[in-house]
């Protein structure tokens, strides 16, 4: 998953959810709060319920996910970004 694609979910669950668009997460203004909010996400996707979903998702397709969240990590990073909320699972 790509950084641009972890923020279509974000808002498309905040669109579903009816949330004030100032909680949608736009690519070109990327500040440290937001950041740490999209490190948190990750780190939440990247647990093992999540990953595997409570046991049934089979480990291939857990791999592959954990995979394009590592990806999406490595982008946040190399825009700058370094977490200042503590992460459990990266």
């Amino acid at each position: 998953m790509s950084l641009k694609r972890l923020i279509e979910k974000q808002n498309m669950m905040a669109r579903l959810f009816k949330e004030d668009s100032s909680k949608f997460w736009n690519i070109d203004s990327i500040d440290q709060v937001t950041a740490d909010a999209m490190f948190r996400r990750l780190d939440s996707d990247m647990s093992p319920e999540a990953l595997f979903a409570d046991g049934e998702r089979p480990r291939a397709q857990a791999a592959k996910l954990a995979k394009q969240y590592n990806s999406a990590f490595k982008e946040l990073t190399a825009k700058g970004f370094r977490p200042t909320v503590e992460l459990y699972n990266f």
